[in-house]
């Protein structure tokens, strides 16, 4: 008697472990686990007016982004676009005016910093206090 009320626990223990399982993922419509291929040419797939970096990957704003933030992504990918050194290179937002500061290496990159930021839309001012030549 002690057998079989033994084997009705243990059985019954299976069946409740059995319903436990995590179910299998659903792999058929899943991106191979290398990623996809790399494109051949930078920004190809991106959205029509999509700012590029210099990898040639799209840099699209975070979900859930304020509108600040947007607009800082959007003058940092067009001064990547003109090919600005953008890593001394910060952007303030004050509803439409931009103030671009920190440094670029040459004159010629200070001018295209202002010009890029002045072309992005919903900019209406850009105070220009970038300095050329090292970080300070």
């Amino acid at each position: 008697m002690k057998s079989v009320s033994l084997y009705a626990l243990l059985l019954t223990l299976a069946v409740a472990l059995t319903g436990c399982q995590k179910p299998a993922e659903d792999t058929a419509n899943a991106p191979p686990a290398s990623g996809p291929p790399a494109s051949p040419v930078p920004g190809a797939g991106a959205p029509p007016g999509t700012a590029v970096n210099p990898t040639g990957h799209p840099t699209p704003p975070a979900a859930g982004s304020t509108g600040n933030e947007i607009m800082v992504r959007n003058v940092k990918n067009a001064l990547i676009s003109q090919k600005v050194y953008t890593a001394n290179v910060g952007v303030g937002v004050n509803g439409g005016a931009i103030t671009l500061t920190g440094s670029v290496p040459t004159a010629p990159q200070k001018t295209a910093a202002v010009a890029a930021a002045k072309k992005v839309p919903g900019v209406t001012s850009v105070k220009d206090r970038l300095t050329v030549g090292a970080a300070q």
